[in-house]
């Protein structure tokens, strides 16, 4: 098959150019993006909402809706996809079931615990923003940028700032989410890229 064949299915295009190596890395990398995407549109046209409607329960323009469906619009992610799930209030079962590890366990204790000393109100405050952003992984968790940094694999870990000191890592396989770290961002982490 050449791509000047007229008639030539998508699958098939597709499958030619995931043989190269360039394009390959490209896809994948912008797989997560365009797989919310899908199911954000996926979940407005099941409910029979308009752009309109959306953009009235996110309040936003709706050009950017628009630009966002298209895959034209890259906002910033964390806040934009946490902003429409928040605002949209989509109910539906849980796609994703999340798995906490230990460490990130006895990570959230030693937080709350170092922070509780100073205030428990504000301890509480953290304890819950942070069960709260756990627990919306059960909802598309690829809203979640990978994490780019030196001596991590690519696209491994998934991050989400929570209180802007709180950052959360996790996984993503298959129906899983597994959250490995919760990381205190005003602490040195350089064991974490070791």
């Amino acid at each position: 098959m050449t791509l000047g064949k007229a008639g030539a299915k998508l699958s098939e295009v597709k499958e030619l150019l995931m043989k190269e190596y360039e394009f390959k890395a490209e896809y994948e990398k912008l797989k997560p993006r365009y797989d919310v995407i899908s199911q954000i549109i996926e979940a407005r046209t099941s409910q029979n909402i308009t752009q309109e409607e959306l953009v009235l329960r996110v309040g936003t323009q709706k050009s950017n809706i628009s630009r966002l469906e298209s895959g034209t619009y890259n906002p910033h992610w964390t806040n934009t996809w946490t902003e429409l799930l928040t605002r949209w209030s989509m109910e539906k079962n849980p796609q994703y079931k999340v798995i906490v590890s230990d460490r990130a366990r006895q990570m959230l204790a030693g937080h709350v615990s170092f922070l509780a000393q100073k205030s428990p109100t504000a301890a509480r405050k953290v304890k819950n923003d942070l069960m709260d952003a756990i627990r919306s992984l059960h909802q598309m968790p690829e809203r979640c940028p990978f994490l780019n940094a030196e001596f991590i694999p690519l696209n491994k870990y998934h991050k989400m700032f929570v209180e802007k000191w709180y950052l959360i890592l996790c996984q993503i396989k298959d129906q899983t989410v597994y959250v490995d770290y919760i990381v205190d961002c005003r602490q040195d982490y350089g064991w974490l890229v070791r």
